[in-house]
């Protein structure tokens, strides 16, 4: 829905598509657009209830670390319920956010029941003590 809205905000620029003539490869951005002034700019959009923490994945931040000032952060605040709403852009947002930016860390786990193991164990006699 951010991202909606954000093409419709004028921008000094030509919006393009990030995987247009911009670059051959995709690099994960929303949009990109190229400025006659700082070059190619890669622009990534969120939208979110205003007040609230705005989310980046783990790829996001790492693209904005390494593209540095030519990646930008549009945060658009309320965009459900704001039909023309003004963004806040934010340039290297890595750089300008690293002191507040917190890893969310979210693992993966198997779980395997008790009566698998045990099942296994009943078959391999070698092991049949390590597992009660």
């Amino acid at each position: 829905m951010g991202s909606r809205n954000i093409r419709n905000y004028p921008q000094p620029v030509r919006a393009e598509s990030a995987t247009d003539a911009l670059s051959p490869i995709p690099i994960g951005s929303q949009t990109g657009c190229r400025d006659p002034v700082q070059g190619v700019r890669r622009n990534e959009v969120k939208g979110r209830k205003k007040g609230q923490p705005i989310q980046l994945t783990t790829n996001e931040w790492y693209k904005a670390q390494q593209l540095g000032d030519s990646y930008w952060l549009y945060a658009v605040g309320n965009p459900l319920s704001n039909p023309d709403p003004l963004p806040v852009m934010i340039k290297n947002p890595a750089k300008q956010l690293e002191h507040a930016a917190k890893p969310l860390v979210s693992a993966r786990f198997y779980d395997i029941p008790a009566h698998a193991i045990s099942n296994v164990v009943k078959g391999n006699q070698k092991v049949s003590n390590a597992w009660p």
